[in-house]
C-alpha cells in the first residue's frame, strides 16, 4: 500500500471511524426494510469490520496495476482514474490475505455500487459522503438525514452523485442506479 497523505489520510481515517459508527444503524435500517442482512464473520462485530472497509476503502486511490480477483467492468474501464481505486484496493486485501468477502465487496464497489447493496456497503459509501472533512454544499443536511435515515440519505447522495455525473456528460455506472432502485423499492415498501 503506497503511504497515503495528510489529506488522503485523514479521510481514510474519518471514513472509517464514520462507517463503523454507522453500521449498526445501517444494519437495523437493513432489517427493518426486510433487505438482506449482513453475513455474519467469525463472530468479528459489523463496526470493526466497517472500520476495517474504511481504512482500506482508498488506500489505492492514486494506484495503478492489474486486479484478476475484481476485474474492472466496461465503464470502469474506460475511467480508470476515478474507478480503478476501489478494485486496487480489493485487491491489496485480498493478495495480503483478507478473506471478508463483505469488506472486500464494500471496498470493490464503494464508487459505483451495487444492485444488491448489503449493510457494510451502505455504511461505508454514506460514511465515505459524509465523513467531516467533506465541505461541499448540503453536507449538512445530508448528515443529520444519515442519522435520522441512513438508507433515505445514502439514496439522496447516490441520486445527487448520479445527476451531477450525468450532468457532466459522463457515463452513469448502472449499478449505481440499480442501487438506488433497489434502495428506493425498500423505503417504499416500509
Amino acid at each position: 500500500m503506497a503511504a497515503l497523505d495528510e489529506r488522503r489520510g485523514g479521510h481514510v481515517v474519518r471514513t472509517a471511524e464514520l462507517a463503523s459508527g454507522l453500521a449498526g444503524r445501517v444494519e437495523e435500517r437493513f432489517r427493518r426494510l426486510g433487505l438482506p442482512p449482513e453475513e455474519p464473520v467469525g463472530g468479528v462485530v459489523l463496526a470493526s469490520r466497517a472500520y476495517l472497509a474504511g481504512i482500506l476503502h482508498d488506500s489505492h486511490r492514486d494506484g495503478a496495476g492489474l486486479t484478476p480477483d475484481y476485474p474492472l467492468d466496461e465503464i470502469e474501464g474506460r475511467h480508470t482514474g476515478k474507478l480503478q481505486h476501489a478494485a486496487l484496493a480489493a485487491q491489496f486485501a485480498y493478495d495480503r490475505g483478507l478473506r471478508d468477502r463483505g469488506v472486500l465487496f464494500a471496498v470493490r464497489y464503494h464508487t459505483v455500487g451495487h444492485p444488491a447493496p448489503t449493510p457494510l456497503l451502505c455504511a461505508l459509501m454514506l460514511a465515505d459522503a459524509v465523513e467531516p472533512g467533506r465541505t461541499y454544499d448540503g453536507v449538512e443536511e445530508l448528515r443529520k438525514a444519515a442519522l435520522e435515515d441512513p438508507i433515505a440519505a445514502l439514496v439522496e447522495r447516490l441520486k445527487s452523485t448520479t445527476g451531477f455525473v450525468a450532468d457532466q456528460g459522463l457515463e452513469v455506472h448502472p449499478y449505481a442506479l440499480a442501487q438506488i432502485e433497489t434502495l428506493e423499492w425498500a423505503l417504499e415498501g416500509s
